[in-house]
């Protein structure tokens, strides 16, 4: 199954660093990346057919799982804030966490899996 989440402001790794995409696209098929970047150059693309989009308007959008990690750890530690996090596309719902996470990002990482999987 492919799956195409786009509006979204994506962190993409891009010419061997970190970038800040608006109206960003990720691409996946089945358990695979297949593109990250902004939406106009993904659906340029000939990969760019889905059999499922996610409408990603006001969310950011990490599809680095080393980059994901950084940010929570940044917001967690540095801004004494809270994340939640989830895999999409795969079989059956995946949580992000961390074994110092709070019992209240643990529980909004299971609700964010719970909602992405209706969806």
């Amino acid at each position: 199954m492919k799956i195409r989440s786009e509006h979204g402001t994506v962190v993409a790794w891009r010419h061997g660093c970190h970038q800040i995409v608006d109206d960003g696209a990720v691409l996946i098929d089945g358990s695979s990346i297949v593109a990250v970047g902004a939406r106009a150059e993904i659906l340029s693309g000939e990969a760019s057919q889905a059999d499922q989009v996610i409408d990603a308007s006001g969310r950011l959008v990490i599809p680095d799982l080393n980059a994901w990690n950084m940010l929570d750890k940044s917001f967690v530690y540095g801004g004494g804030g809270e994340c939640a996090g989830s895999v999409l596309g795969a079989m059956a719902p995946i949580v992000l966490t961390s074994r110092a996470d709070s019992l209240e990002a643990r529980v909004a990482s299971v609700a964010l899996a719970s909602l992405a999987a209706r969806h």
